[in-house]
């Protein structure tokens, strides 16, 4: 819903208030102007309150480390895709809108229609996604301490092919390790670029570490499809205001639903490294055998 906006108690032509003889400040807004401003306000409003709903990316500030286990990451064994993992990919755009320090993420279209963020120079990055468990303790601006909060953690193909190692070390999965993180300065890559293994551990264990009742809840993998935001090529020229695209080459809107899966990266097998017994369940763990 629009926000009704009136043109104002001694406003011009132009929507502004003036002087006799007195050009008005570009500044000062009203009538159709400040409608459409206001309007736009409001959009971004919405959509910081739906993205609150949104599971958060994984990120490490430059020279900073973390805690953190992973809830899938099987490396298929056969087919055309032994050695890869066998998780969901995407092809996806960064952007950070003017005034903020977060960036968003927006499935790259390409695949399905002609993409206007690709069009615009922002090229496309080619992730994997992985569901983790962010260990370490936040504490938010009221004073008020997070831990434990399930995160995606995007990677791209170093960071891939770091990972693989990790788990062939662990039988050929990252379900259930748990690794220290660490990110070198601001060129490395945002999810860290060391990684050290801290152990192994049943899913099971790990969650009825966190939340004994609710621990299923803890180890489900994040449903990409709904926290990944799609919008079609009509949805970025709206809110990014590009033109219509014309010309040779253009194409329609698609109403295809897009997939973006593949593999990438992946070493070959590494001899297993000792270490917790990984087992069928989480039953016979003691908890506080768990570091964190």
């Amino acid at each position: 819903m629009g926000i009704n906006v009136g043109k104002g108690k001694g406003k011009g032509a132009g929507g502004a208030t003036q002087k006799s003889g007195t050009a008005a400040p570009s500044w000062l807004m009203s009538g159709s102007k400040a409608k459409e401003v206001a309007n736009e306000h409001q959009e971004a409003a919405e959509e910081r309150k739906l993205n609150r709903d949104k599971l958060w990316r994984y990120y490490l500030k430059p020279e900073a480390a973390g805690r953190i286990f992973f809830l899938n990451g099987d490396i298929a064994t056969e087919g055309e895709e032994k050695g890869s993992f066998d998780i969901d990919f995407v092809e996806e755009h960064k952007v950070t809108s003017h005034g903020s320090k977060v960036p968003s993420f927006y499935v790259c279209v390409s695949r399905t229609e002609t993409c206007p963020l690709c069009e615009a120079g922002n090229f496309a990055s080619f992730v994997g996604l992985f569901g983790i468990i962010d260990t370490t303790t936040f504490t938010d601006r009221n004073g008020k301490e997070h831990k434990n909060r399930k995160r995606i953690f995007a990677a791209k193909g170093q960071t891939i092919k770091k990972l693989a190692k990790k788990a062939a070390q662990n039988g050929g999965s990252l379900a259930g390790v748990m690794l220290d993180v660490s990110r070198s300065d601001s060129r490395s890559a945002t999810v860290g670029d060391d990684f050290d293994l801290v152990g192994a551990w049943p899913l099971e264990a790990l969650g009825k570490k966190i939340d004994p009742e609710k621990w299923e809840e803890v180890i489900e993998v994040p449903d990409f499809a709904e926290e990944l935001t799609y919008l079609s090529a009509a949805g970025m020229r709206e809110k990014f205001h590009f033109d219509e695209p014309s010309g040779p080459g253009y194409q329609g809107q698609s109403n295809e639903s897009p997939y973006a899966g593949g593999d990438d990266g992946g070493d070959d097998a590494l001899p297993p490294a000792a270490g917790p017994d990984e087992g069928d369940g989480g039953s016979d763990v003691n908890p506080d055998s768990i570091p964190f």
